[in-house]
């Protein structure tokens, strides 16, 4: 499914994790991309441009020139691909020749493991993972793993559910990261939010941070993203409670009919490295608060999506007018509740009357420039306290609430 041989290898609602809340293993919130600049673009004016699109973790790509940058490198090593298809004391020295030269780099991050495993692919990567873990225990060794879409054939399980939950059980990964690319050319996959729901209930489940894989570059039956797609796939994820994202892709592949990524095939910025730019920059603002924080409930206005929730009797918000939202509860280390609501059309903008519970007295935004709280102005109704938002296209804000 991925372009480049060296890349290979429904109810919402408060749920409870099976080993507490599950601390966020890193200290920064990523942002990266699949597909970096090719071999004889490794350069410090590419990693520059990598770091001036707000990224902060390069995938497979050079340690030094992304300490130089500020940024956090993901290791494609050999020795591990190789300890993945071969597990065992065959390898094993090789890992550890591995974790000997990168993990006390200071842009090492972890080391890329496998993308879209087969079930059968598990106990291997749970012999690997776990080594890693104990020889480098601050990092995050990193899998990817298919969407709701994959196959049987492909998950090697009956469903998706019990794929996730195999991986999870089996490998005991240090985040979850899955891809789903909704774009088609003249819809949006069904099943957008059903994946968010599974992912993000298995997430909470197991205490293990969720990450989110989007398109970025058309191709196949994909479309070409607009802003307001990007702001879709971004904002959604987050409202369910991401805590990293990935673009598909960075650089355009050149070949098949892979087109107008973030970079050309060439390397000229194209108008998604604009885009891109300004939806990393505020999503790093928002980044210190969001991975403090605890998805407690997701749900939906009107229509509901597939295996999504509808808003539940003793939500914050009692009523939306206006539009169709996505609307995330959230929660922070002290119980502080936050709301991420996310325009749900990622065509046109909306503004929208929010109504809330009427013990709640007090609205502020995270301002996506700053990170920094401005407070909302409420007004009084029979049904509670009520604010007005603007939304973008496929956009989202996310609020403290008292």
């Amino acid at each position: 499914m991925r372009p480049f041989p060296w890349l290979v290898g429904a109810l919402v609602g408060v749920i409870s994790t099976a080993s507490g809340e599950g601390k966020v293993p890193y200290d920064f919130f990523p942002l990266s991309y699949w597909v970096g600049p090719p071999a004889n673009e490794q350069t410090p004016e590419r990693y520059a441009e990598i770091a001036e699109c707000h990224f902060t973790l390069v995938f497979n790509g050079d340690p030094d020139l992304a300490h130089r940058f500020g940024l956090k490198c993901l290791v494609a090593d050999p020795r591990v691909s190789a300890a993945v298809r071969n597990p065992g004391a065959e390898t094993d020295p090789g890992l550890d020749a591995a974790v000997a030269q990168w993990a006390q780099h200071p842009a090492f991050f972890g080391f890329y493991l496998k993308d879209e495993p087969h079930s059968r692919d598990f106990p291997a990567l749970a012999h690997v993972n776990q080594y890693l873990l104990a020889k480098a225990p601050h990092s995050v060794p990193y899998i990817n793993l298919f969407p709701t879409y994959a196959t049987q054939e492909q998950l090697g399980n009956e469903t998706y559910e019990e794929h996730v939950e195999q991986f999870l059980t089996t490998v005991k990964p240090r985040v979850l990261s899955y891809d789903h690319y909704a774009l088609l050319k003249d819809h949006d996959r069904p099943d957008f939010f059903l994946n968010l729901e599974i992912i993000r209930r298995a997430s909470l489940r197991h205490g293990v941070p969720f990450w989110y894989i989007l398109l970025s570059t058309p191709h196949g039956g994909y479309r070409d993203p607009s802003e307001g797609d990007l702001r879709w796939q971004v904002y959604s994820a987050l409202a369910y409670g991401a805590k990293g994202l990935l673009y598909f892709t960075y650089w355009t592949p050149a070949h098949a009919n892979y087109r107008h990524g973030i970079l050309s095939p060439t390397g000229e910025r194209t108008e998604h490295y604009w885009m891109v730019q300004r939806i990393n920059a505020e999503v790093k603002h928002l980044g210190p608060t969001l991975l403090r924080l605890t998805s407690r409930a997701v749900y939906h206005t009107p229509p509901i999506p597939e295996g999504a929730s509808a808003q539940p009797e003793k939500a914050l918000v009692r009523k939306v007018t206006g539009g169709e939202l996505v609307l995330g509860e959230l929660t922070d280390e002290a119980g502080q509740q936050y709301l991420f609501l996310v325009n749900r059309n990622h065509d046109e903008p909306v503004q929208v009357q929010v109504t809330l519970q009427p013990n709640l007295a007090a609205v502020s935004r995270l301002s996506k420039l700053t990170g920094e709280h401005q407070p909302l102005a409420l007004a009084s109704s029979e049904d509670g306290p009520t604010f007005t938002l603007q939304l973008a296209p496929g956009d989202g804000t996310l609020l403290l609430v008292r």
